[in-house]
């Protein structure tokens, strides 16, 4: 079984967008830092995670995140989206 999903994300603040592949079975706070470490590494940008909100596109619902990645609904080609 895989445990790798592989989703797109958007910041619009910057208007970037990019793909990654995460772990399922993280918990979706930890899927938040993973994503600003990806930009502070690759968009050279130090954006402070206390003031973003993780929200998957198809629903505009805010992701807890406390729940586990597998358990938010997330799949393969979900579109999450950093505000």
């Amino acid at each position: 079984m895989n445990n790798k999903l592989l989703i797109s994300v958007s910041l619009p603040i910057l208007d970037i967008s990019f793909d990654l592949e995460v772990p399922n079975i993280i918990k979706v706070g930890s899927l938040k830092n993973i994503i600003l470490d990806y930009v502070r590494n690759n968009y050279n940008n130090d954006m402070n995670l206390g003031t973003f909100r993780l929200i998957k596109r198809e629903s505009g619902i805010e992701l807890d995140s406390n729940l586990l990645v597998k358990d938010a609904n997330i799949s393969n080609g979900s579109i999450l989206v950093l505000i």
